[in-house]
């Protein structure tokens, strides 16, 4: 009867241990994988919800009109030093300029008459600090309060898109597009450790932060110089 001895009997525990182990590493990491992959779905359909992105368009080309010389007139202004109100001005537009702001009361012929009696007339107004989310009537709805002016604080190719839109015709406000918001690991763990899991990596929860807020986390400054 053959026998086997006991180090090839060593052996081949050893290679069956080796094998066994070798998979389940394997189905760790394709667990955990997995599981970075449906946190970051449900983070980013949470994000985008939150943010807006969920909203319905509203129907823009309801608003838009074709320009022409236009008059506004009995409207009140604001002074040029921006200390009182001046009531009963004509104000002419052509070509979208404002081409004079007077007291006289004749409106050239051919131009679109405004009734601006009881009502008032200010520069538009300018928002410096925008975090434009995703909700797609953002732009209509800062030129429907008057603000005629935006600048982002965390750009991207999103807002590039949506910049080159109103260059093209889209219904918003001129809009100044920033770099790629960054952040500190530092200053990014606070939300980090309440926005995910104590299970999670803090490998992967900052990659799952970067691609759902678009913007770039650094571990130093030298990185963030980098990134810059």
């Amino acid at each position: 009867m053959a026998r086997i001895n006991s180090g090839e009997g060593n052996s081949v525990q050893s290679k069956t241990v080796m094998k066994w182990g070798l998979r389940a590493a394997i189905l760790i990491v394709i667990l955990i994988v997995l599981a970075a992959v449906v946190l970051f779905m449900l983070f980013s359909e949470t994000v985008d919800r939150i943010y807006g992105g969920k909203t319905a368009l509203a129907d823009h080309s309801q608003f838009q009109t074709e320009m022409q010389p236009t008059a506004i007139s009995n409207v009140s202004v604001l002074s040029p030093d921006g200390r009182e109100m001046l009531a009963g001005r004509t104000v002419l537009i052509d070509d979208g300029k404002i081409i004079s702001v007077s007291e006289d009361s004749r409106i050239p012929d051919g131009m679109a008459l405004i009734d601006g009696r009881g009502k008032f007339l200010i520069p538009g107004l300018t928002d410096s600090h925008v975090h434009l989310h995703r909700s797609p009537n953002d732009l209509l709805l800062y030129v429907a309060n008057g603000v005629t002016q935006i600048r982002s604080m965390n750009g991207s190719s999103a807002d590039l898109a949506l910049k080159n839109e109103i260059i093209n015709g889209r219904i918003g406000p001129h809009y100044y597009v920033s770099s790629t918001s960054m952040n500190s690991h530092d200053g990014f763990g606070a939300f980090g450790e309440e926005a995910f899991p104590s299970w999670v990596p803090d490998f992967i929860a900052l990659w799952i932060a970067e691609n759902s807020f678009s913007m770039s986390i650094s571990f130093s400054a030298d990185q963030a110089a980098q990134d810059a």
